[in-house]
């Protein structure tokens, strides 16, 4: 079972039955004029969705034909060829790595900014004739004309290698544990604290070290040298087990208290289950210049690949989930605008994309920054009130620009739910 006949219980998300209903009817109306063969053998990050059977699959398919009913009614005439390829792109896109995820941030992006001013054109300054010559001029992703002008805009990810560089190390050794933990039948929450710098060599030799002591022992806690990287801290304990009467199954039962960072599992009898929390230890300078640098390199690369002498807003993802975007608008305001070699923006929206639909959820949100040094800024209508945004005064911080207090987790069990009390 697929999209197509899944009935995932929505209630708890922010999307209803109808949205499931017209999602479904359409992504293969769409699909179906895009690329028939799709639909017979999905592929790529979005064929894996269309496959799942979870409530997250549902949700994020239901999000994609969101914006893409969205924009199909927002772009110009001129634009629809190029909107419709960038949607054959989602379908099946290049293999280079986060292809699909920059892709969807650009046409979500575009959908968010739609909501306030449209039509959307896409690549406004490629001519008609040459909107799909292997020599177009450059462009930005998409313009759009305002009473006083037209305003541009480019989408950019900026991405802290360091720091994905230990989710994906991280990820995998947590998967590696969970695996031996299921497949001995026991219960066990780990927690991890290891230097952000360690290399996958340097967990997976910290994975090693410790497994016989997590398999052997209910609970403990052990010290394991990383060399250069100093110390990691290990701790572990058996997950409880909550017995919750059949009728009581959808409710958490309010008389049960749990501590700050617990797992539990409820439900009938007891069945293996892990969990493994990853915490990095960071230095807060050594990253905040790695944010910084990251930034920098992605502005610098995006003015050598297009100049353009028109307001011009640059649409900033933020790529990872811990970066603080308080203290990056922070510096953004007091080290980047100030600097003359930035004059050429008029100014840097902060994008940060939804990826979950519980109702509790952030919503996907665009923070705007004029720069009041521009070359090109905005003239008798503000951007930030076409966005429905506006920038503040942020008080200098000693504060890292990620997130420090939110660790990696890495869950599996067999039929089990867990639940971390907050």
């Amino acid at each position: 079972m697929g999209f197509l006949e899944s009935r995932p219980d929505l209630t708890s998300t922010v999307f209803s039955s109808q949205d499931l209903a017209t999602a479904k009817e359409v992504l293969v109306s769409l699909i179906s004029s895009l690329d028939a063969d799709w639909l017979e053998t999905p592929t790529g990050p979005l064929g894996l969705q269309w496959l799942g059977e979870g409530l997250y699959s549902a949700t994020f398919l239901i999000h994609v034909a969101q914006i893409v009913y969205v924009l199909d009614r927002n772009v110009t005439q001129r634009s629809v060829p190029i909107f419709r390829d960038k949607l054959k792109q989602i379908l099946r896109p290049p293999r280079r790595e986060g292809s699909f995820e920059e892709l969807l941030s650009e046409l979500e992006a575009a959908a968010l900014l739609a909501h306030r001013v449209s039509p959307i054109s896409f690549e406004p300054l490629v001519p008609e004739s040459a909107i799909f010559a292997p020599n177009k001029p450059r462009s930005p992703d998409y313009g759009v004309r305002l009473p006083d002008g037209d305003v541009c805009f480019e989408v950019t990810n900026v991405h802290i290698e360091l720091l994905e560089s230990w989710d994906i190390a991280a990820q995998h050794m947590g998967d590696l544990i969970n695996r031996q933990v299921l497949k001995k039948g026991l219960r066990r929450e780990v927690s991890v604290s290891a230097s952000v710098r360690a290399s996958r060599t340097d967990l997976a030799d910290l994975s090693k070290i410790a497994l016989p002591r997590i398999l052997g022992e209910a609970a403990g806690e052990m010290v394991v040298v990383l060399g250069a990287h100093g110390n990691a801290k290990v701790h572990w304990k058996s997950i409880p087990h909550l017995w919750v009467e059949p009728g009581r199954m959808p409710h958490f039962p309010v008389d049960i208290q749990l501590g700050s960072n617990t797992v539990a599992t409820f439900g009938g009898a007891p069945s293996p289950a892990s969990s493994v929390l990853w915490n990095p230890v960071i230095n807060g300078e050594e990253i905040n210049e790695n944010v910084i640098n990251s930034i920098r390199n992605s502005l610098r690369s995006k003015r050598k690949q297009m100049k353009v002498s028109m307001p011009y807003i640059l649409i900033v993802r933020l790529a990872h989930r811990r970066m603080d975007r308080l203290l990056i608008s922070h510096f953004i305001h007091n080290r980047l605008f100030p600097n003359p070699e930035y004059s050429w923006m008029t100014g840097i929206a902060l994008f940060v994309p939804r990826r979950n639909w519980e109702s509790i959820s952030e919503e996907a949100s665009l923070l705007l920054h004029i720069n009041e040094n521009s070359r090109f800024p905005p003239q008798s209508l503000s951007c930030s009130s076409l966005m429905g945004l506006s920038s503040s005064t942020l008080r200098p911080s000693a504060r890292p620009l990620i997130c420090v207090g939110e660790a990696n987790h890495y869950s599996l069990g067999a039929a089990s739910c867990f639940l971390r009390a907050s």
